[in-house]
């Protein structure tokens, strides 16, 4: 769903709740469109699990039948450390391990994916529908799902659409809390552009950030401006702004940063981009 682009000004402003950082090219795409864009975070990660822990999963990992990798956190916070780990181990143990890891990954998306193959591996599975009944309906077509045993890293808020799923088909899955979401506080200047009505366009990446970013607005969703167009990263995100009764302006038709930037470029400016198409 959107709105035609001469309702904002010139140079819209957008907001993302993320690390400039980790969506670089992201701001740099609409930047270069035009846009201000303003990246905030407003979550920080940190890790739940001991080393020991992590080494007593590692030991254990070839009695799964897959690892389900749902974030780019989970990469971050479970199978990052588990390959420093496997220094420690004997060549043949490691090689048992990598070998096991090179066909038992299973990822939700492509952001995950490009986590892992930053790491060196290659995803065995990668759904067409990237969330995670697409990963599940993936998995159905691989085979039975009775009987089968899945780890599956996540953060402590992770929600149990892709547990429950395999779990109805007959598997287990067994929630591995890595990592946690905190709440940051947003910066005076930016909350006081977000009530002013300089911000023109929220970029949500996920439910929780959402969610974050209403707590530190201490607002519910029903009284920001009316004109604060949201836009979300997948159908999830989505679905998290419709129940608080918002209307997303635009839902990424892929799960992906690039993706994203590339949907609200087109649909701020389509006349350019639909000529840029029609000459290339």
């Amino acid at each position: 769903m959107t709105h035609e682009a001469s309702l904002l000004r010139s140079n819209p402003h957008l907001l993302i709740t993320r690390t400039r950082s980790k969506c670089e090219a992201f701001c740099s795409t609409l930047e270069q469109a035009g846009l201000q864009v303003s990246a905030i975070p407003i979550q920080q990660t940190r890790a739940t699990l001991s080393q020991e822990e992590m080494n007593l999963h590692l030991k254990g990992l070839a009695s799964w039948d897959g690892l389900l990798l749902t974030s780019a956190a989970s990469v971050r916070f479970f199978l990052q450390p588990l390959l420093q780990m496997l220094d420690t181990y004997d060549a043949s143990e490691r090689s048992a391990v990598l070998a096991w890891l090179s066909s038992h990954l299973f990822c939700v998306g492509q952001a995950t994916a490009q986590a892992c193959e930053a790491l060196g591996f290659s995803p065995s599975l990668i759904p067409e529908k990237q969330d995670a009944l697409g990963l599940i309906a993936a998995l159905q077509q691989r085979g039975s799902q009775q009987g089968k045993r899945y780890l599956f890293p996540c953060s402590t808020e992770a929600r149990p659409t892709l547990s429950q799923g395999l779990e109805a088909l007959g598997a287990t899955v067994f929630r591995l809390h890595v990592y946690t979401v905190v709440s940051m506080s947003l910066p005076e200047s930016v909350r006081a552009l977000l009530l002013a009505g300089d911000i023109d366009m929220v970029a949500v990446n996920s439910p929780s950030q959402f969610a974050a970013l209403c707590a530190a607005m201490e607002m519910a969703p029903s009284t920001w401006r009316a004109s604060l167009r949201w836009a979300a990263i997948g159908p999830t995100t989505a679905e998290a702004l419709r129940q608080a009764g918002l209307e997303p302006w635009l839902v990424s038709p892929k799960p992906s940063m690039q993706a994203f930037a590339e949907a609200i470029r087109e649909a701020l400016y389509p006349q350019t981009f639909s000529n840029q198409k029609e000459n290339p």
